[in-house]
């Protein structure tokens, strides 16, 4: 609105090119379509712990997941805010410092959640008070207990994923959800038939949870040394010029 800005935001800037939207649509689509993966997910757990826990089952899932979503939100935030720097560095080729930034937002985003697990645990009872769900104390310090090594796993799942957003490769985050998800839910149902209760769900759920922490390092990794041989003598990002308007 006010002018001071190395892109206009006028529609007299706008050129159609198709490889741009092909570019966007290679983001945008394997993340819409992640959370859809994830709400079948979702049913079928819902569906395990309604069997084995009765209707207090998916009412202590759901107050986990939120409780999840708001202790997870300042890796989401930094998983963003990293997107956009990488994808600058990516197309510079500067892969040493888009490998130094990944281990650098990964300690932190770690370092965060221990802090804000910590924290957890102590008002664990007080947090799920909030959901009117009382008298399952034994339930909920499992919950924080193993929930805290999911919590931990997880910025290598959300930093590596944004990481690959930022590099164009959005597609491997999805491969790499419907693995994990295929994973999870075989999990489960196998624990669901040695144990019989709900605990099958939470066990299930962390084992994924680390064993993808794992692959998402290994595969980020791998991408490090493959970039210099594959860009060596490639540009990565098309360029065009915009044609100004007088």
């Amino acid at each position: 609105m006010s002018g001071r800005t190395k892109i206009p935001l006028s529609l007299n800037y706008f050129k159609f090119r198709s490889y741009i939207l092909v570019e966007i649509f290679k983001v945008a689509l394997p993340n819409f379509l992640d959370d859809g993966l994830w709400a079948f997910s979702s049913s079928f757990i819902n569906g395990i712990l309604l069997v084995t826990m009765g209707e207090i089952g998916p009412v202590l899932y759901s107050a986990s997941n939120k409780l999840k979503n708001l202790l997870s939100s300042p890796i989401k935030g930094y998983g963003r805010a990293l997107m956009s720097v990488i994808g600058h560095l990516f197309g510079a080729h500067e892969f040493d410092e888009l490998n130094e930034m990944y281990k650098y937002a990964l300690k932190v985003s770690v370092i965060t959640t221990v802090v804000v697990m910590v924290g957890f645990i102590i008002l664990r009872d007080y947090a799920f008070s909030f959901f009117s769900i009382t008298g399952m104390q034994t339930e909920i310090f499992w919950i924080a207990i193993l929930g805290t090594v999911i919590m931990i796993s997880i910025p290598f799942s959300i930093i590596s994923s944004k990481m690959l957003d930022g590099f164009g490769k959005s597609m491997y985050s999805l491969l790499f959800t419907c693995i994990k998800i295929g994973l999870e839910t075989s999990l489960i149902y196998v624990l669901n038939i040695v144990l019989s209760d709900g605990s099958c769900v939470l066990i299930g759920i962390t084992v994924t949870e680390i064993i993808f922490a794992i692959v998402y390092y290994l595969f980020l990794r791998y991408l490090f040394k493959d970039f210099d041989r594959e860009y060596e003598n490639k540009d990565v990002v098309k360029t065009f010029k915009l044609l100004q308007v007088h």
